[in-house]
């Protein structure tokens, strides 16, 4: 497991991910731009063969656009990917940001808050906020020392 870099400045916490090797992002890259092409060349060859539009090529189109999509976010995250936290008055908010979008926002109240580190076999760790009503476990494995010392920043600070 590769670990994360961790900031924390004024109310904000950001974990971000290491970025992935040139060669895996190539090849997703890859796979990527031929998800794009396919419905194309579908489409080419069936209207020069004269069968025009069928079904076939508004299944490829639905089939690769999903695929591609997927595709895409993976790549930015795995290119850009990092976790923001954001910590107000009352409220947490939590979203993902895979720079050219961000992923839908958790809010967590901060009167419940409970800040945990779930621990994995290696010295890493992950995140995790429950407010009785919502949990969120981080997705970003950062060091154990790094998290007990960002809970206790947060903590003993006047944000929640």
């Amino acid at each position: 497991m590769i670990k994360s870099h961790i900031n924390l400045k004024q109310n904000l916490l950001i974990l971000q991910a290491k970025r992935a090797p040139l060669f895996i992002l190539s090849v997703l890259s890859t796979v990527l731009f031929a998800f794009a092409v396919i419905p194309f060349s579908v489409l080419f060859f069936a209207i020069t063969s004269g069968k025009g539009l069928h079904i076939g090529v508004f299944l490829s189109f639905g089939l690769c656009g999903l695929l591609g999509f997927y595709l895409l976010r993976l790549i930015l995250w795995n290119a850009f990917g990092k976790e923001v936290y954001t910590f107000e008055k009352e409220t947490v908010i939590y979203y993902a940001d895979y720079k050219w979008f961000k992923d839908n926002r958790k809010e967590f109240y901060a009167e419940n808050l409970i800040y945990k580190v779930v621990h994995t076999e290696e010295k890493l760790g992950f995140l995790q906020l429950n407010d009785g009503k919502t949990q969120h476990t981080s997705s970003l494995p950062v060091t154990i020392d790094e998290l007990y010392k960002v809970i206790k920043d947060v903590e003993s600070s006047s944000l929640p």
